[in-house]
C-alpha cells in the first residue's frame, strides 16, 4: 500500500485535502479495503461493478445489507450471467440491482460508502483480481469533489438504467417466472 496526500487544487483541480490509498494486487489489499468498507458502512453503499464473483465481498454486502444499509449496485448484464457471477444470488436476498440497458457494457469499478468513501480503480470485484490479475484500487476519503463527481455519475446511471427491464433480465436468467 502507498499512501499519498495529494492537495486536489493542484493534482485534481479541485479545492480539497484529499486523503487518498493506493494498493496493487496481486495482493488482498484491494479485497481488505473493500470488505472494510463495506463492515463499516452505516447508511448507503453505491456500487457500480463489472465483474463480481468474489464470495466474501459478497457475504459482507449482505452483512451489510441485513443491518440496514442501503445498498444500490450497478452491473453488467453478460458478466452477470457468468456462471460465478454472484449478483443472481444479492438479487434473490432483495439487494437492490440494476443491470446495464443502455450501454455495450458496465465497465465501471467503484464503490461510495457513505457519501464519505470512494474506491475505484482496475479492480474487479473477483477471487482472481486478488489473487492472479495485475490491477489497482485507489480509495480516496474525506469530503471532496471527486467523491461528488463519482456520486452524481452513480446517480445518473441508477436513474439511466431501467428497474423494469432490470428485473425482467433478472427473472428470465433465474427462471422466476
Amino acid at each position: 500500500m502507498k499512501l499519498v496526500y495529494a492537495f486536489c487544487l493542484i493534482f485534481w483541480s479541485f479545492s480539497c485535502l484529499a486523503k487518498i490509498d493506493v494498493h496493487f494486487s496481486p495482493s488482498t489489499s484491494c479485497e481488505k479495503e473493500i470488505i472494510s468498507a463495506i463492515s463499516q458502512a452505516q447508511t448507503t453503499i453505491d456500487a457500480a461493478v463489472y465483474t463480481f464473483t468474489h464470495k466474501q465481498i459478497a457475504k459482507a454486502l449482505y452483512q451489510a445489507h441485513k443491518r440496514g444499509v442501503h445498498i444500490r449496485l450497478l452491473t453488467d448484464k453478460k458478466q452477470s450471467d457468468y456462471y460465478a457471477s454472484v449478483i443472481p444470488s444479492l438479487f434473490r436476498k432483495g439487494i437492490p440491482i440494476k443491470v446495464n440497458t443502455e450501454y455495450n457494457i458496465e465497465h465501471n469499478k467503484f464503490a461510495i460508502f457513505d457519501k464519505k468513501k470512494l474506491i475505484t480503480g482496475s479492480y474487479n470485484w473477483t477471487f482472481s483480481a486478488s489473487n492472479y490479475n495485475s490491477e489497482n484500487c485507489i480509495v480516496i476519503t474525506q469530503e471532496n469533489k471527486i467523491l461528488t463527481a463519482f456520486q452524481e455519475r452513480f446517480d445518473e446511471l441508477w436513474n439511466i438504467y431501467d428497474q423494469e427491464k432490470s428485473n425482467r433480465w433478472f427473472y428470465n436468467i433465474l427462471d422466476l417466472n
